[in-house]
């Protein structure tokens, strides 16, 4: 004898249907291509640069890729950096270092000074990172992206110590700003005196 539905049961099968025809609605439009306008080359180079470091990436996550990992941090910023043999880009939260540092005044002197301590000129066709960065703000995260790379580096290799030592790159800087106190401007400055 079939049982007789509810109108809880109808309401919850209901439901069920709704969220199956969403779930096809959605897989319908990420099914959808981005038409790529094939005109501009570096459009389709800065896409294919992407697409190898996020495969890298899985793969690594996988065990498959061999890649070097570093962690770096600055004031309340958090970089994790996995670093890869081989040419191709550097991707900060899934953005070109450049640009999502563009705000800063020429970054690569910042990012790319661990690279040249070590002694590679041209580290885009030595190495390619992926790099995720969180909390603060931008000199913040640049900096811990820059402890970040040079604390890869030393995994890459062990004998590259001295020369990121000697550029004091291993170093945490642990300078943060001083909180405020109650009855002072700022952290130390006090209201002008008034003797009348």
């Amino acid at each position: 004898m079939p049982k007789k539905e509810t109108p809880a049961v109808k309401k919850v099968t209901k439901k069920n249907k709704e969220v199956e025809k969403v779930i096809k609605v959605v897989e319908a439009e990420v099914k959808e291509t981005v038409e790529i306008n094939e005109e501009d080359p570096e459009n389709l180079i800065e896409i294919d640069g992407f697409a190898e470091v996020t495969k890298k990436v899985e793969k690594a996550l996988k065990g498959k890729e061999k890649f070097w990992p570093g962690v770096g941090r600055r004031k309340s910023s958090t970089a994790r950096v996995w670093m890869f043999e081989g040419r191709g880009d550097i991707l900060v939260n899934g953005m070109l270092i450049d640009e999502y540092f563009k705000d800063v005044i020429e970054p690569h002197l910042i990012y790319l000074k661990p690279f040249h301590a070590v002694g590679v000129s041209h580290p885009k066709s030595h190495f390619s990172a992926s790099i995720k960065v969180s909390g603060g703000g931008i000199t913040g995260q640049i900096e811990a992206i820059q402890l970040a790379i040079s604390k890869a580096l030393l995994k890459y290799d062990g004998e590259n110590r001295p020369q990121l030592r000697k550029f004091s790159l291993l170093t945490t800087n642990a300078k943060v700003k001083e909180r405020k106190k109650y009855f002072l401007v700022k952290a130390r400055k006090r209201p002008q005196y008034s003797k009348r």
